[in-house]
């Protein structure tokens, strides 16, 4: 396909074209056809528009990837490990699942390079998290049968220091917060900020909204700083934190699910300790299966797949274009400037310096460099509603992004332009040739209205004689009367 692509619009030229105009053509010299050219100069702004469009989205993704990587998730993953541990049925017995966490614990913190464990029952970063539905003391009820939705985390005494998460205001739960201790809780900053904007959420009482016991209030004692819970590109909802020794589910109309979450903070690196955790799981309970045994920074990374995949695979594709495009550009110049090695040895003649030739040719190609840098600008504005879907603190229309890649065309343009004249020593331009050959002369009726400076007597005009036309003129030709 494309073989079939690339050939067909030089058959459909060829086709179009009859013998005699082709002959025609062809008897000008190197300079080239129009149709020819008006082809070579498509394919450049083609090329140069589809790959500024590659570029910016990359540019895009990649800078959209970076202020990503930059978010403040609220815990410190470094050094952090956690597993996920489905109990079986002989654990349904909240006494007996007590007894179980309170040995693994003892356990796992007892292995060497542990700093602090504890257990939770909703892991972050692992899917939509758990919810239920509270009354807050003083605010009325969204609707008459429905609270106020927010995630709900059961953690075990450490699970603050174990997540490295910071306390903002008040304190954190202690041995004092036992099964026969007033209920508490721990909130984060935004359920504290929605429910209490202009006071102290620390003193404050919410409920469990499908409790059994209407008198059982859980008072607030402490505020956590927020967690991005859900990824990083989720905003932190709000979250009640509540301690393992005070399950509400004793009062609450549906069983707590068979599931809790460890996590481990390790002295050094996490990877090497997964073999010693596991084995202190298995020497509490051998036939407990265990999900999940990872460093806590392998799991945001996974989190980031779907973005990381959309930046690789876009930077591929632009390397690719990028490439394809410099060659394409290189072999097109170096091309043009083959076909008109009989007009530059005629510039020359007619006493152009050989920097102007050179001016020349990059200016033709500067030119259709912008054209195409234009082309590839509109489409990348036309594209933003799909783009935008896919970034994060960058727009759709960051300046920055886009100048950076049009100047980086304008290299792109300048040097295979250059290259092509560079890479010759100056004794093989072919326009030298041209130049140096002593039978070359220029009838002065090339050149009607032209002026030379020297003696106007002489009717050939020897290489070297300038024209005061000679830097404006764009297409100088034997047979050309208009040279102005």
């Amino acid at each position: 396909m494309t073989g079939v692509l690339s050939g067909f619009p030089p058959a459909l030229t060829v086709w179009r074209a009859g013998l005699s105009d082709l002959l025609k053509q062809a008897g000008r010299g190197q300079s080239g056809g129009v149709t020819q050219t008006r082809l070579g100069n498509l394919l450049v702004i083609s090329q140069t528009a589809l790959t500024v469009i590659l570029l910016i989205g990359a540019g895009l993704l990649v800078k959209s990837f970076v202020r990503m990587q930059q978010i403040d998730i609220g815990l410190n993953s470094r050094q952090a490990l956690t597993a996920n541990l489905l109990l079986s049925k002989r654990y349904l017995d909240p006494a007996r699942r007590e007894s179980f966490v309170r040995s693994l614990l003892e356990s796992v913190g007892g292995a060497p390079g542990v700093q602090e464990v504890a257990m939770h029952t909703d892991p972050p970063f692992m899917g939509a998290g758990s919810h239920e539905t509270f009354k807050v003391e003083g605010v009325a009820d969204p609707s008459p049968e429905h609270g106020f939705p927010a995630s709900f985390d059961m953690v075990s005494g450490g699970f603050f220091r174990a997540m490295d998460i910071p306390i903002a205001r008040g304190r954190d739960f202690d041995k004092r917060d036992d099964a026969n201790s007033p209920p508490v809780a721990i909130v984060n900053e935004t359920m504290a900020r929605q429910f209490w904007p202009n006071g102290e959420a620390v003193g404050k009482r919410l409920q469990f909204y499908y409790d059994k016991d209407p008198q059982r209030w859980l008072s607030i004692v402490g505020v956590a700083r927020d967690v991005r819970y859900l990824g990083r590109l989720i905003a932190p909802v709000p979250q009640v934190f509540v301690p393992s020794q005070q399950s509400p589910y004793a009062t609450l109309p549906y069983p707590q699910a068979p599931f809790v979450s460890l996590v481990v903070r390790t002295a050094a690196d996490p990877g090497p300790m997964m073999a010693a955790v596991r084995e202190r799981i298995w020497a509490v309970d051998k036939d407990q299966p265990i999900a999940d045994l990872q460093p806590m920074d392998q799991i945001l990374q996974e989190s980031a797949a779907a973005p990381r995949m959309y930046m690789l695979l876009l930077g591929i594709f632009s390397a690719i274009a990028l490439a394809i495009a410099s060659a394409g550009i290189y072999g097109l110049s170096a091309y043009a400037v083959v076909r008109r090695t009989r007009e530059m040895g005629i510039r020359l003649a007619l006493g152009a310096a050989p920097g102007q030739i050179v001016v020349l040719v990059l200016r033709h190609g500067m030119l259709l460099t912008r054209i195409g840098g234009g082309l590839g600008v509109a489409g990348t504005l036309a594209l933003t509603k799909v783009i935008a879907g896919f970034l994060y603190g960058v727009t759709a229309t960051d300046a920055p992004t886009f100048v950076g890649v049009l100047l980086l065309f304008v290299a792109l343009a300048f040097f295979p332009r250059t290259f092509p004249h560079a890479a010759q020593r100056p004794s093989t331009l072919p326009w030298r040739s041209a130049v140096s050959d002593p039978g070359l002369h220029v009838p002065l009726s090339a050149c009607g209205q032209a002026r030379r400076t020297g003696d106007t007597s002489t009717s050939q005009v020897s290489p070297g004689t300038r024209f005061t036309h000679v830097s404006t003129c764009l297409t100088p030709r034997l047979d050309c009367r208009r040279c102005l």
